[in-house]
């Protein structure tokens, strides 16, 4: 069964994280909007505190979601869905259009993301790390550094250890997740449309979202309003926290 944060009360509200992503990125936004709501944060499988799962897809993450959600007697919820969790969002909204009341996608389109080649890289310097010799964290951070030269990436990859006796540990599953990464850049394909209020919100500065993949959407998506936030990247919630809120709350 999944691990899950729940803030607040009301209407309920699910929030997907992205790859490498978990619960705890989530939390101010959540307790923000637990004034309103009563907000879900999932750990999707092979992140944070839930289970392995292979093979590692689209399909399973939603099996694995529509059981968990069962389990907490969610019948309907807004849902929300970052990058990997985006996509997630829109399979879950197309497959269960009366479980979505309202649909949120953060800079993510519906086509094959294997061109962008960016987690494949990052999962192979992360498998290169010998965290099971690792006692020190100043030594992973360090190790971090030198591979990845990204401190918004070293910051996300320093979320993902767990001390376990006297070494650390990836609390996600990054040799899963690389032996699957097809399954996650895959296109999202369908025939269906929901018909649900949509808000899709871009980063300007991101390279996730295209004119064309906009396009696509709507075909699926026929109530779907777009946003981009100025000076934004993909990580528009942390980018422009402010304007994503702002965007946010108008739309709820």
């Amino acid at each position: 069964m999944l691990y899950h944060r729940e803030f607040g009360s009301g209407k309920k509200l699910i929030i997907l994280h992205g790859l490498f992503g978990m619960s705890d990125n989530w939390a101010s936004i959540a307790r923000n909007l637990s004034t309103h709501f009563h907000v879900f944060l999932p750990d999707l499988p092979n992140h944070g505190k839930s289970p392995a799962q292979h093979p590692f897809s689209y399909d399973t993450m939603m099996q694995s979601f529509m059981e968990w959600k069962e389990e907490q007697q969610i019948e309907k919820a807004v849902v929300i869905g970052h990058s990997m969790g985006g996509k997630l969002a829109m399979k879950i909204a197309l497959e269960y259009p009366d479980f979505v009341e309202k649909l949120i996608v953060l800079d993510m389109g519906m086509r094959d993301y294997s061109s962008l080649n960016k987690q494949e890289v990052l999962l192979g310097k992360m498998l290169e790390i010998p965290l099971e010799k690792i006692q020190d964290r100043s030594v992973f951070s360090e190790l971090i550094h030198k591979k990845i030269q990204n401190e918004r990436l070293e910051n996300l990859l320093l979320k993902n250890i767990k001390r376990s006796g006297g070494h650390f540990e990836w609390k996600s599953n990054p040799k899963i997740i690389h032996d699957n990464l097809p399954n996650i850049y895959a296109a999202l394909h369908s025939e269906k449309e929901y018909n649900g209020k949509t808000l899709v919100i871009g980063g300007e500065l991101s390279d996730y979202i295209r004119k064309e993949d906009v396009e696509m959407m709507r075909k699926h998506f026929p109530q779907m309003q777009f946003v981009q936030l100025k000076n934004a990247g993909h990580w528009l919630h942390v980018d422009k926290r402010d304007d994503f809120m702002s965007e946010l709350q108008m739309f709820l």
